[in-house]
């Protein structure tokens, strides 16, 4: 007998009788039963194997992608703003100068350490993204909390909307270009000294 899900076959289930006539309809019934239970049993078991393996596929690639984001000291944010709580790696607590057990993320800890004299624009650049759903990307100072250094994060996020258009979540990552930053006003200083000099 045919054993069949959604109209397609996953096997055969084969009866046998010592009677010469075979099977009267109430067993033909019940062996249809049977082989309907054992079917959808069956096909239970294969999607139990597919999800096991589909898991652990899932696992393999944010492992992975851990390793990346790990080795690029990227800091990683997500922000559900219907219950306005917030999701950090710890690279993100790192770069704002936190300790990894500093407790749950907020954004008070985050607004916090934005430089005073960048605060205003980042507040913009954040409420551009929102209502024109681009992308929110303005390089800026903060100051560590541990130590106070003014160092120059790149953040790049995005606002995430439900089917009513409302802002939901705002997730990104960022980045601590400190090192960048300082080598590229060595150079334009340098160049300007050289321009001012020619001129001279």
């Amino acid at each position: 007998h045919p054993l069949v899900v959604a109209e397609r076959l996953i096997g055969t289930l084969s009866f046998a009788s010592k009677r010469r006539h075979g099977f009267d309809d109430d067993e033909k019934e019940f062996m249809r039963t049977v082989c309907h239970y054992v079917a959808m049993a069956q096909e239970r078991l294969r999607l139990l194997a597919e999800s096991r393996q589909q898991v652990e596929r899932l696992e393999q690639s944010e492992s992975r992608l851990r390793l990346a984001v790990d080795g690029a000291g990227m800091g990683i944010w997500d922000v559900d703003l219907r219950t306005d709580t917030s999701v950090w790696n710890q690279e993100q607590y790192s770069l704002l100068g936190y300790a990894p057990d500093a407790g749950p993320a907020t954004r008070e800890m985050w607004r916090s350490r934005i430089h005073p004299e960048d605060l205003e624009r980042v507040t913009e650049a954040m409420e551009q993204a929102k209502s024109s759903r681009s992308l929110y990307s303005p390089e800026h100072r903060i100051l560590r909390v541990d130590n106070c250094e003014i160092r120059w994060l790149a953040p790049f996020g995005r606002f995430l909307y439900d089917s009513a258009g409302a802002a939901v979540r705002f997730v990104g990552i960022v980045f601590d270009f400190t090192d960048r930053k300082h080598a590229e006003d060595a150079f334009h200083g340098v160049a300007e000294r050289l321009g001012l000099a020619q001129v001279s």
